[in-house]
């Protein structure tokens, strides 16, 4: 792992050097998933990397989905970032606002939910963000996936919406219902596309009477 941070650290932009060292990282974790142990510890030792790590994200080079991976179901480094590295939270929320990049979504969604626990500070936290200043880019994404028929934004937030705690009644300002509604009457639309907007219109009902989003 240090060998190939030092192999990064002296590519110098050279994307095919880069993206060799994300994938070889990559890998490294999911062959490591056969034995949990050694993954676990894989994951752990990689995160003081994570800073550097995120300085590639956004040049093809396969970075997103490495810190994806590596924060997937890692506990102590979820924890890590939500009590004493916000700061790596808040640029990734940065990121996102900026370039709109789908591959963020899946770090966000890794986040919200770790090891089937739903993590309420970061939720709240990317809330805070999100709510303030990224609610139309949100509506435009939702709409776009709509139309290409990309699940990621679904996926995203149907695991935000479906944890029942505060942050999940406020989550409703980034689902774009009426996109949503008017999709589900398309009759063109796949079966498959269509349960995964039901399924995120019945998430943002979890624990909640307030049912008005149904009845147009």
């Amino acid at each position: 792992v240090d060998l190939l941070v030092r192999i990064l650290e002296k590519a110098e932009g050279d994307e095919e050097l880069c993206r060799a060292c994300f994938d070889l990282l990559t890998e490294y974790i999911e062959v490591g998933k056969l034995i949990t142990d050694i993954s676990s510890k894989s994951k752990i030792y990689m995160a003081k990397y994570l800073t550097c790590f995120k300085e590639y994200f956004e040049r093809n080079v396969h970075a997103e989905e490495l810190v994806s991976v590596m924060i997937h179901n890692n506990l102590p480094v979820v924890l890590l970032l939500e009590f004493k590295e916000k700061t790596f939270i808040d640029d990734i929320v940065n990121l996102f606002l900026k370039t709109k990049s789908k591959k963020l979504l899946k770090i966000f969604e890794n986040l919200c939910v770790c090891c089937d626990r739903v993590m309420p500070g970061i939720q709240k936290h990317l809330m805070e963000c999100l709510l303030q200043r990224g609610q139309d880019v949100f509506h435009q994404l939702t709409s776009e996936s709509m139309q290409s028929e990309s699940d990621e934004m679904l996926q995203f937030l149907t695991k935000f919406c479906s944890a029942g705690n505060s942050a999940t009644l406020e989550a409703r300002g980034l689902v774009d219902c009426e996109t949503l509604l008017n999709f589900l009457q398309n009759d063109t639309a796949p079966f498959q596309f269509k349960a995964h907007c039901l399924g995120l219109l019945s998430a943002m009902l979890v624990e909640t009477e307030e049912c008005d989003v149904l009845e147009e």
